[in-house]
């Protein structure tokens, strides 16, 4: 696991009418430096965004529909886990999460849905970068 990365399980709270599902509270610990932006992506299948890259801004995760593989990339090099890649699957309907990554990974998201979109809602942090 590289050194800022984390995956916050979802509860959802489901019944005859569909479901509830909280993903991110203010007082969760990884999201102590605040929000700065929240946006929307729609990826058709097999699509892949590769190897994005912030300086200073953390992400938030989550994927609303489909499912994504995502690999991350350790670029800074003051870190314990500097040059690692970790790869993992999110979205699946029994494990949803949230994911948060920390400035200075390098990202790649692929569409691995199988037939149709993918829907993800990102939070930024703050500090833009």
């Amino acid at each position: 696991m590289i050194n800022g990365v984390e995956c916050k399980a979802l509860e959802t709270h489901s019944d005859s009418r569909g479901f509830f599902r909280e993903i991110i509270r203010a007082s969760d610990p990884f999201f102590a430096e605040g929000f700065g932006q929240w946006s929307h992506s729609l990826m058709f299948n097999g699509v892949i965004k590769a190897w994005h890259f912030h300086h200073k801004q953390t992400d938030w995760w989550y994927v609303a529909t489909g499912v994504l593989r995502v690999g991350l990339h350790d670029l800074r090099e003051d870190s314990p886990t500097y040059g690692e890649t970790m790869d993992f699957f999110d979205g699946r309907p029994a494990t949803r999460e949230s994911a948060v990554h920390s400035a200075g990974c390098g990202s790649r998201l692929q569409n691995c849905t199988g037939t149709g979109e993918f829907v993800v809602c990102h939070l930024a942090g703050i500090r833009h970068g």
